[in-house]
């Protein structure tokens, strides 16, 4: 007899998958050239390409305590605790804005850095340009 489609399936999912990064916290146990290129990323791309290639955080590994959504929720928990006897329009996004803060500070400053080397590229490239005529 045939096996039904639903039954290769049911088998699939039967296999154990082991863990890519079983124990480790990867991103932060890599090297600073992996880091940067984003390379401790690559397995679980390679994985994910694959045909039982399901990714789930148990295949992620351990995550640090500061990335877990507890701390996130206890923080969001905390500041609207603080906030939910004011007044105003806008409670919702001023618990969002003050529990975020250093991540909006950082992000904040990642983008103006990002902009300003943007805005100088044709200054720079005039300068390289003249430098060659010159050189």
């Amino acid at each position: 007899m045939k096996e039904s489609l639903l039954d290769k399936e049911d088998k699939e999912e039967e296999k154990e998958i082991p863990k890519l990064f079983e124990g480790k916290k990867v991103r932060y146990n890599s090297s600073w050239c992996s880091k940067i290129f984003v390379s401790w990323v690559e397995p679980l791309v390679r994985y994910a390409n694959l045909k039982e290639g399901k990714l789930s955080i148990d295949k992620y590994g351990e995550l640090e305590e500061s990335e877990k959504v507890e701390v996130y929720f206890d923080k969001l928990e905390k500041k609207w605790n603080q906030a939910k006897g004011k007044k105003g329009d806008n409670i919702l996004f001023m618990v969002l804005l003050n529990s975020f803060r250093g991540q909006y500070g950082i992000l904040l400053f990642w983008n103006t850095f990002k902009t300003s080397m943007e805005l100088s590229k044709p200054f720079m490239i005039k300068m390289f340009v003249e430098y060659i005529k010159t050189g």
